[in-house]
């Protein structure tokens, strides 16, 4: 990789093989995910396409406290192993909800 790579979307990120550290501001819980299934989460919603580093974290929620919002940190591809998808079914996602609220 280059010394003058520039990263500003998750796109530019999924093209140069990226990983994404992922973490809430509320609980401090990090988690990492393959840039694979957060471009998906964008690629296939109702959300800009091609979102800004910045402005993606905000897409997020937090499973364990709920915060929404999330800071957004790439992982060179040489540093993390081949990683899960984030983006859970529709069921899943209903089911975590509720779980949530109890």
């Amino acid at each position: 990789m280059g010394a003058n790579l520039k990263i500003l979307t998750l796109f530019d990120a999924e093209s140069h093989g990226f990983q994404v550290r992922l973490t809430c501001p509320g609980c401090k819980k990090s988690a990492i995910y393959g840039i694979r299934g957060v471009a998906d989460y964008f690629r296939f919603g109702r959300r800009p396409r091609n979102a800004s580093l910045e402005v993606a974290g905000t897409y997020f929620r937090c499973e364990d406290c709920g915060h929404k919002g999330a800071a957004i940190e790439l992982v060179p591809p040489h540093r993390a192993p081949d990683l899960p998808n984030p983006v859970k079914s529709k069921y899943e996602q209903v089911q975590a909800e509720r779980r949530r609220r109890g």
